[in-house]
């Protein structure tokens, strides 16, 4: 989703009892993410304002999805630091603002399906 409440990919229709993970996986979205030829177009990495930090284009996810270099992933729940409890809430704070804007979206064009996996930037 971008700052002007636009999806950029959305995937639908996969089987209700398929997890995220292997709708990722088998999505075009996982394929074109690690083509190095950048079919999606993401911008290059971004030196944040007033800083010496180059920071990537980043992706939202859950636990459920493999580490890779490019989501956002939380923390898993064991022996956090007090710096990790703050990342992973505001982590989670962020996938709610993606999910409730693609809830709303969902009901405004009553989409109808089984199963549906965002994933969004």
């Amino acid at each position: 989703m971008t700052l002007s409440c636009r999806f950029q990919y959305v995937c639908v229709g996969a089987q209700g009892s398929a997890n995220d993970t292997s709708v990722y996986c088998a999505s075009s979205f996982a394929n074109a993410i690690e083509n190095p030829a950048n079919p999606l177009a993401i911008p290059p990495a971004r030196f944040i304002p007033g800083t010496l930090s180059e920071t990537p284009m980043l992706f939202v996810a859950d636990d459920a999805h493999p580490l890779k270099p490019f989501p956002m992933k939380p923390f898993s729940d064991r022996g956090l630091s007090a710096a990790e409890c703050i990342y992973n809430y505001r982590l989670s704070r962020a996938r709610r603002v993606v999910e409730n804007a693609f809830g709303a979206h969902w009901f405004e064009h009553k989409v109808e399906t089984g199963s549906c996996v965002l994933f969004y930037r």
